[in-house]
């Protein structure tokens, strides 16, 4: 199951980067993930967005359910956008990071995600470098 989710959450993390670079008037965060066109929290706005398979009614505010497992679209930043997975059979919580970075010195900008499998491996939350 821990596969599964790792996919899911790689798919979240692609359709992330599209979200954020999408203006608002074509159903995009027109460059912050805070301004997700739609009634309510951005967090819940963006998760039917992100292409976690779930089936009809899997998607309720910010959670979407699906066979493997409950994801939660956490409050998002500017650029920055996090989920908490509590997976269906993998006895470790998961975290995945995904956020939009500029490096100072050379105004490059790029990508950057981590999935965390909650026993030690992959990459913590905190890790992530977003600045």
């Amino acid at each position: 199951n821990r596969d599964a989710v790792g996919q899911d959450l790689l798919a979240a993390a692609t359709a992330a980067q599209g979200i954020w670079q999408r203006p608002e008037a074509l159903g995009g965060a027109g460059r912050d993930f805070t301004a997700t066109p739609g009634p309510g929290a951005a967090a819940a706005n963006l998760a039917p967005l992100l292409n976690i398979p779930a089936p009809p009614g899997g998607v309720v505010g910010a959670v979407i359910t699906n066979e493997n497992g409950t994801y939660e679209v956490l409050a998002p930043e500017a650029a920055r956008l996090d989920i908490d997975v509590e997976p269906a059979s993998w006895n470790y919580e998961m975290e995945l990071r995904v956020c939009r970075y500029t490096d100072p010195d050379t105004d490059r900008a790029g990508w950057n995600y981590g999935i965390d499998y909650g026993d030690g491996t992959g990459t913590p939350r905190g890790s992530v470098d977003c600045d």
